[in-house]
């Protein structure tokens, strides 16, 4: 039988710490090469609708953790917009009927390639990000760091504060997002989810004075400024635009989740359309190439893998400067967590059963 999980049952399945700890391992087990992940691939077709560029996007991703014995599928449909609001701007994705978006991980078996587990991706997507900015800045931060300052109020920003949280005995936390009433309830939120006294700030430079910053938004525009770090601060995003030039020469020791950037086909030319690096839709300055290859080598920096095993330096003075750049999701990610998610699932009972039967076929593929 095949397992249908929601994504209700999926959070409730799984918690932070499980998710840092199978991803800790995951890692482990890709730098001794024993796990591998397909470089994501998007394929789009831009569309004219309400007269405003938009684009439609099917997104790929594979993982293989044999030690879990789980091969990962996550895939996505979207059509996605660009907005600017509050002065910042956004990437938004068009809702369908419902008000409902699509985006699916499948588990498969190692061992007989039968389809396990069919669930939507949207919790382990949040999750998994937020763990894996959690492991740099475990290995990477200040042990004694006690403050963090965070950039979002939003959907992975909440996540990042449960996974921060997992791993430091924080006493205060910062919040500054573009939106003053929201980042003010969210602020109230987390003080009350958490038990750690969180407030929202006006003026975002405050931030800087934390021990952690992290910048968990969807800006497609710096917010990382590097003229305001001090020394002994470890920072962090999850996007290449959300940090500026002058704040990636600071660091003095620097990790990276993934050298590679992922690839993007295009319709528009020949059978494959025009094949590109990274997101075409946003504003050159702002563009992978020109704001951070650019101005780094990037096959001198550390993997976030290299880092956890010890084979590459972290921190060795509370002076330094520190920065993981959490860029380019792997689907050893999914492997990893998912793996998790359908051994808890089959465990406690959890989810609809489908005959696999339905999903394989006699014939050859």
């Amino acid at each position: 039988m095949t397992l249908i999980l929601s994504n209700e049952e999926v959070e409730e399945l799984l918690d932070i710490k499980d998710c840092i700890d199978v991803l800790e391992d995951a890692y482990r087990e890709q730098a001794a090469g024993r796990a591998i992940s397909q470089l994501r691939m998007d394929t789009e077709v831009p569309i004219a609708k309400d007269n405003q560029l938009k684009e439609f996007e099917f997104k790929t991703m594979v993982g293989i953790l044999p030690k879990r014995g789980i091969v990962a599928l996550r895939c996505s449909a979207t059509i996605q917009q660009w907005l600017r609001e509050y002065g910042s701007l956004r990437a938004d994705y068009v809702r369908g009927p419902g008000g409902r978006l699509l985006g699916l991980v499948q588990l498969f078996s190692f061992e007989t390639c039968e389809p396990l587990a069919i669930f939507p991706d949207s919790y382990i997507q949040k999750i998994r990000v937020a763990a894996t900015s959690a492991i740099g800045a475990k290995y990477m931060a200040r042990k004694d760091s006690r403050r963090m300052g965070l950039f979002g109020s939003g959907w992975q920003a909440s996540a990042h504060i449960d996974a921060f949280c997992a791993i430091f005995p924080l006493e205060e936390i910062m919040i500054h997002s573009p939106n003053p009433a929201h980042r003010k309830e969210f602020a109230e939120r987390m003080s009350e989810r958490t038990g750690v006294h969180t407030r929202a700030v006006d003026d975002p430079v405050e931030l800087f004075d934390a021990d952690l910053l992290m910048a968990a938004t969807n800006a497609k525009e710096p917010i990382i400024r590097g003229k305001y770090l001090r020394q002994g601060t470890h920072f962090g995003s999850i996007g290449p635009y959300e940090v500026d030039g002058d704040a990636l020469s600071r660091p003095d020791v620097m990790a990276i989740h993934s050298r590679e950037r992922y690839r993007t086909h295009i319709a528009g030319e020949g059978q494959f359309g025009k094949l590109v690096h990274g997101n075409p839709y946003v504003a050159s300055e702002y563009d992978w190439e020109s704001h951070v290859l650019s101005r780094l080598d990037i096959d001198k920096i550390p993997l976030l893998e290299d880092i956890l095993t010890g084979s590459s330096p972290t921190r060795i003075d509370d002076s330094q400067i520190t920065f993981f750049m959490n860029v380019q999701g792997l689907g050893l990610q999914f492997a990893a967590v998912g793996a998790r998610v359908y051994e808890l699932a089959v465990q406690k009972k959890i989810g609809k059963q489908i005959p696999t039967e339905w999903l394989t076929q006699t014939t050859n593929t």
